[in-house]
């Protein structure tokens, strides 16, 4: 005999299935934060333009654990943040080429991701956010150069080979262990406050989203 779900049971449920839009939503505000700061940054000549946009990927994935903490949270934000980058065309002249203006956020994503799963992504925590979100930045750095270097083909770092690729990140892996866990605190604690827990909340994360990915396509015309 089949027991009969309370009304308690049913909403978690419910909720829980709708969760699933909260990193999809982080991941394309993620994308437009990191393509409206790129472009303000280098507009304004602004040094440690790695380490900023670092400690903004680390940020938007520490709210997301926080906020729906699953193995893949990472992995979808990063992928949803590189289509939301992919949309900007211009944002491929630094390096000059389209593969590129994806790769910054797949790598970060995926540097996260792998230092959460080694972390243990159900043991959330405070320390432990501040931790991997300095852990992420570092190997992000070096995901981002071998990809840029050896997957796109371009010679950002003066040069070919490990020894140059080495060389930047360790000149701006300090700079991005310290923006990031600045930033991922903040994040923590903020997302701590607003946790979407009522019913409504994920409709609004849905038009936050959509006015996201509206916005990035809308970018094309203007930047």
């Amino acid at each position: 005999m089949g027991t009969l779900a309370t009304p308690s049971t049913a909403m978690s449920s419910s909720t829980e299935k709708r969760s699933w839009v909260i990193p999809l939503t982080l991941g394309a505000l993620w994308g437009l934060s990191e393509v409206l700061l790129y472009h303000f940054l280098k507009g304004t000549k602004a040094p440690f333009t790695s380490p900023f946009l670092a400690a903004v990927a680390m940020g938007y994935m520490a709210a997301g654990w926080k906020l729906f903490p699953r193995w893949w949270t990472p992995f979808a934000m990063g992928a949803v943040a590189a289509i939301c980058k992919l949309s900007i065309p211009e944002l491929s002249h630094c390096f000059g080429g389209g593969l590129c203006k994806g790769i910054g956020a797949a790598g970060d994503g995926l540097a996260f991701g792998l230092v959460v799963l080694a972390m243990g992504y159900r043991r959330t925590g405070f320390p432990r956010v501040v931790v991997a979100s300095a852990v992420a930045a570092v190997l992000g750095l070096f995901i981002i150069s071998c990809s840029l270097t050896y997957i796109a083909h371009t010679d950002c770092f003066g040069g070919i080979g490990l020894a140059r690729i080495g060389g930047y990140v360790l000149s701006r892996g300090s700079y991005a262990m310290i923006f990031s866990a600045i930033t991922a605190a903040l994040a923590w604690k903020i997302a701590g406050e607003k946790r979407p827990e009522s019913a409504f909340r994920p409709a609004l994360w849905r038009i936050a989203g959509l006015a996201a990915l509206l916005s990035a396509l809308l970018l094309n015309t203007t930047l």
